[in-house]
């Protein structure tokens, strides 16, 4: 069990497969669903807007806190404090439940703004100069009009 940064909410682990999110007068807020057997971590993203858990099933999920799982992980894993970065623990030959000899690979952690605002920066000369691009895909990434040059 833990507490939410901001002391309001408790996130609790089960072995039924499930987190919960709580208020603190003991009402749930949301059951978090999808792990196979124990989940035997969970804990809050600093801002307190995400929830990360890990299960024996050997996946590590990100929830919103609504419920809804917005990432998953194959491998046993940790973030580090500002949630940017997660270190995914996977057994170096999956036949083997053995994690003495794993391979940690590290993955990079964003919200949807996050993914959306990367996904802009990679994509912003198609969006400016591309004709098969239509003005609403330009403006969800603050594209104003199309350029005289185009494709």
């Amino acid at each position: 069990m833990t507490f939410s940064p901001d002391g309001q909410r408790l996130a609790t682990s089960g072995e039924d497969g499930t987190a919960r999110l709580w208020n603190l007068q003991g009402q749930e807020l949301a059951k978090l669903e999808g792990h196979q057997g124990n989940v035997s971590q969970v804990s809050f993203s600093p801002d307190g807007q995400r929830l990360a858990t890990s299960g024996i099933d050997g996946t590590t999920r990100l929830w919103n806190l609504q419920g809804q799982q917005v990432a998953q992980f194959e491998g046993r894993g940790v973030l580090n404090p500002d949630w940017s970065q997660a270190a995914i623990i996977q057994p170096s030959d999956r036949l083997l439940s053995d994690d003495t000899d794993g391979v940690v690979t590290l993955w990079r952690v964003d919200d949807l703004d996050g993914l959306l605002a990367r996904a802009c920066d990679r994509l912003h000369w198609y969006l400016t100069y591309s004709r098969t691009v239509t003005e609403s895909d330009r403006a969800m990434c603050g594209i104003q009009g199309s350029r005289d040059t185009q494709l």
